[in-house]
């Protein structure tokens, strides 16, 4: 979960999102993430920054950073049905204490979640423009980077972005998103209602 101080949009609707748990410890606008599923992407390892001009020619482990990381930022799909989850199970989730720039396992992440499918009812309070980042390979076009969108609990009756990151576990990637129309019911245990974002 991102917790910005700027904002460029403001969303109210309820949404559902399904996504795959990461841990972030070292340092895609939805449009970027439809973009790499409708398309097939280079696994080449050798590129640079230089001659990569568009996501479409990112490679899944990015350019820099933690190429692990970046593999599991650049997943396109899963075929995993989701578990529905809370964003306080969310929030309760234990930090990692053994990876490190040294110790890259991943084992000990997989164990606490990493890599689980699940789906989360939330309402989106703010959603901000994204920058270079090492999984999109350092393009900063809005095509080409991430949103970063705060979810709150659908029980909050005043939500504020006064809230402070409770642990170091994100949201990537997002790999569908549906929202509730106004004036219709939904629950996370139906698709009854839902309609896709991408839809709109």
């Amino acid at each position: 979960m991102y917790y910005p101080s700027t904002s460029y949009a403001h969303l109210t609707r309820r949404i559902l999102l399904s996504f795959l748990l990461v841990a972030f410890f070292v340092g895609s606008s939805l449009d970027a993430q439809q973009n790499r599923r409708k398309r097939t992407r280079t696994t080449t390892t050798s590129a640079s920054s230089g001659n990569v001009t568009n996501i479409t020619q990112c490679p899944n482990e990015g350019i820099g950073g933690d190429p692990n990381l970046n593999r599991r930022k650049n997943i396109r799909s899963d075929n995993k049905k989701p578990t529905l989850r809370t964003l306080q199970w969310m929030k309760n989730l234990a930090d990692p204490t053994g990876f490190t720039r040294q110790n890259t396992s991943r084992t000990q992440l997989a164990r606490l979640g990493e890599g689980q499918k699940v789906s989360v009812v939330a309402y989106a309070l703010v959603a901000r423009k994204g920058g270079k980042e090492s999984c999109n390979c350092k393009l900063s076009a809005p095509k080409d980077t991430d949103n970063h969108i705060v979810l709150v609990d659908p029980a909050l009756k005043r939500p504020t972005l006064a809230a402070k990151r409770h642990n170091n576990w994100e949201i990537h990637p997002v790999l569908k998103m549906e929202y509730c129309p106004e004036g219709q019911t939904c629950s996370g245990n139906s698709n009854t209602n839902w309609r896709s974002l991408e839809s709109r």
